[in-house]
C-alpha cells in the first residue's frame, strides 16, 4: 500500500511527513577520462545539477506565482541525502529542499518571535474527522484570524517524546476544513510555531 503522505512523479517525491521534496540526480561518467576518479567530480556537479533542476521545477510547480529567485536560491542550498558511486565514476544523488522554503517563497517571510524568546510551542491538529489532504501553505483560522507557518503531515498523533513536539506542545480538533486548511476552536498557533496536522485521508496522487 502506498504511502498516504508521499507523492511520487518520475525522479521528484514529495515527502509531507519530512516536510520535503526530494530528487535524484545521475551524472554519468565521461567515458574519455583516464579514470573512474577523475571522471567522478564532473560527473557529481551534473547530479547536483540534475536534481537541483527537478527540485525547481517542482517546487515552481507546487507553488504558482512564488518568488521564482527566493525558490532558485533555496535550491542552491538544497541537502545532499544520499550519493552512490558508480564504479565506472558515475554518481548519482539525492538532494533534498524543506517544503517551508518554498512557502516562504511564496508568501514571504516567516513570523517569528522576539530574540530570546522561546520557542513558540508545537500544535498537533487532529483533523482525521475532515475530508482534507495534504497541501502547501495550509492555514489554521482560530481565534485572531487566519495563521499561516511551518505545517507537516501525519495520519497517526504523534507519541509522546516526539522531538517535534518540544515543551509545551498542545492537541486541537479540526472542527471544519477547506481547501486552504483547518478551522480549530481556541487560539491560533503562535508566531514561528510547528503545526502538525494529523489526517486519515489519501494524499494527492502525483508530485508536479
Amino acid at each position: 500500500m502506498a504511502d498516504p503522505l508521499i507523492a511520487r512523479k518520475g525522479a521528484v517525491a514529495i515527502d509531507w511527513g519530512r516536510g520535503v521534496i526530494t530528487a535524484r540526480g545521475v551524472g554519468p561518467a565521461d567515458r574519455h577520462a583516464p579514470a573512474p576518479a577523475v571522471a567522478r567530480d564532473a560527473a557529481r556537479l551534473r547530479a547536483e545539477d540534475a536534481a537541483h533542476a527537478a527540485l525547481a521545477a517542482a517546487a515552481k510547480a507546487l507553488a504558482p506565482g512564488a518568488d521564482a529567485a527566493a525558490i532558485d536560491r533555496a535550491v542552491a542550498r538544497a541537502r545532499i541525502e544520499a550519493i552512490d558511486l558508480g564504479t565506472d565514476g558515475s554518481v548519482t544523488l539525492t538532494a533534498a529542499l524543506p517544503l517551508e522554503a518554498v512557502r516562504v517563497a511564496q508568501a514571504g517571510p516567516r513570523q517569528v518571535g522576539h530574540d530570546g524568546e522561546p520557542a513558540a510551542p508545537t500544535i498537533v491538529i487532529d483533523a482525521r474527522k475532515q475530508k482534507l489532504a495534504p497541501h502547501l501553505g495550509a492555514t489554521v483560522t482560530a481565534g485572531g484570524g487566519p495563521w499561516a507557518g511551518a505545517v507537516v503531515w501525519a495520519t497517526a498523533l504523534p507519541k509522546p517524546g516526539d522531538p517535534r513536539l518540544g515543551d509545551g506542545a498542545r492537541t486541537a480538533v479540526a472542527t471544519a476544513a477547506t481547501a486552504d486548511g483547518v478551522t480549530i476552536a481556541g487560539p491560533a498557533p503562535a508566531p514561528g510555531a510547528l503545526v502538525i496536522v494529523v489526517i486519515a485521508g489519501a494524499a494527492r496522487p502525483d508530485a508536479p
